[in-house]
């Protein structure tokens, strides 16, 4: 019995997570070569440097945009998240993205871009704690995209993106229900909605670094011969 549902995971995992002739795990896209996978992953990172600076510049602009949205919509600029916005996420991500700059970050890639995912939404949940109610709305639609874009424009390996986002998810959604931001009624469609978010973001992030591959193995073939 357990072979037979071993069987049928494997084959929906080839069909959906289909690689063709890439000689990687079709889950994970690790190459089955030690050196194949070192040789693609730092070329990957270095060529993908720039974009992830500027998207991180993106992101630190967009929570900070939040403040000016909270003004426009209160009429009162200082409040209870400016401290978190300003006088901690901003000089963290400045910090961070100095960093991108060094080898130390290179090496780590992976743990530090989960790191400033991390970061970046844990000061999205306080600050939706801290904000006027008005705000919430634009807030929590903010994090929505963040979340999917952490898998596709950061650079992390999709199942990093889909561990860290679904531990942030857990979180976000235990502070909204604790602190009785989120109305009980609405607790099951956000569920199925931050479900849908982490499926939908793995699978785009999944795709994405497939593609990347496939280029590096078909270039690598050509300098063969």
């Amino acid at each position: 019995m357990k072979k037979e549902w071993k069987n049928k995971w494997d084959s929906i995992v080839k069909k959906v997570f289909s690689v063709e002739s890439l000689p990687v795990q079709p889950l994970w896209l690790n190459f089955q070569r030690k050196q194949d996978e070192e040789e693609f992953t730092n070329q990957y990172y270095k060529n993908i440097l720039t974009r992830v600076r500027v998207w991180m510049l993106i992101s630190t602009s967009g929570i900070l945009l939040l403040q000016f949205i909270d003004y426009l919509l209160t009429g009162k600029f200082m409040n209870d998240a400016f401290a978190i916005r300003f006088e901690i996420f901003l000089p963290f991500s400045l910090l961070f993205i100095l960093i991108t700059f060094t080898n130390l970050y290179i090496d780590f890639f992976q743990y530090l871009n989960l790191l400033w995912i991390f970061m970046t939404s844990l000061g999205g949940i306080i600050t939706a704690i801290l904000c006027p109610e008005a705000s919430l709305p634009f807030i929590l639609a903010s994090m929505a995209l963040f979340f999917i874009a952490s898998f596709v424009l950061f650079g992390l390996k999709p199942y990093f993106a889909l561990i860290g986002n679904t531990i942030l998810a857990i979180g976000l959604l235990w502070i909204l229900i604790n602190q009785k931001i989120l109305h009980p009624s609405y607790t099951w469609p956000i569920i199925i909605l931050l479900f849908i978010f982490l499926i939908v973001g793995y699978y785009a992030g999944w795709k994405i670094e497939l593609l990347e591959r496939k280029l590096y193995w078909s270039v690598k073939k050509q300098k063969s011969f």
